[in-house]
């Protein structure tokens, strides 16, 4: 076996091909799915996502399409534009188990998380996280999503869905059944 310096000790590796979806019908036809991304396909899906056709979103992500791909015009993935709107808790469901991955980033490198975060959306914010979304990942400026909440003037209650870390002068808490943790300010000392 001919192998480089890529290659593992023991002999063997695996090629892995960039950005190549995984599609769980085991006779995809490849033909269908470039048909299903060309730019107007890709246009019409933004505007399905702002009008919240969830059953028209669920259809195509049924025949193969791709959530995982930046507007041309906006430089929003599906999920992240899904994310700083009202009411889109279904939406993000159906992204995400349409194969929409939950840290994917925006051409400004936010994530779903920071947009929810920036538009003080605490519904859709929470769902995400239970949904399994970090709330680790930094922008491109290096800032959380617990930042935005907070310098976007956010409720304490959507800033603490964001933080995984406890501050210098908070008490942790711990919220039965979830991944993250919340904290509150305790009074400085006299």
């Amino acid at each position: 076996m001919h192998q480089n310096k890529s290659d593992s000790q023991d002999g063997f590796y695996i090629p892995f091909r960039y950005k190549s979806r995984v599609y769980k019908q085991p006779d995809v036809d490849e033909k269908q799915i470039a048909k299903l991304h060309t730019k107007a396909n890709l246009r019409k899906f933004m505007d399905l996502i702002q009008h919240n056709q969830v059953d028209k979103v669920l259809k195509l992500l049924e025949r193969g399409f791709d959530p995982n791909y930046h507007d041309s015009e906006t430089g929003e993935s599906p999920l992240t534009f899904a994310a700083h709107l009202d009411n889109m808790v279904e939406m993000i469901k159906v992204l995400k188990n349409g194969g929409s991955h939950l840290d994917f980033r925006a051409k400004d490198g936010m994530t779903s998380l920071h947009k929810a975060a920036r538009s003080k959306n605490h519904v859709t914010l929470t769902t995400l996280l239970e949904l399994g979304a970090s709330p680790d990942y930094k922008d491109s400026r290096g800032l959380t999503p617990l930042y935005h909440s907070v310098v976007g003037g956010g409720t304490p209650a959507a800033a603490s869905c964001c933080s995984t870390t406890t501050p210098p002068s908070a008490a942790r808490t711990r919220t039965a059944g979830t991944r993250f943790t919340s904290w509150y300010i305790l009074p400085k000392h006299k």
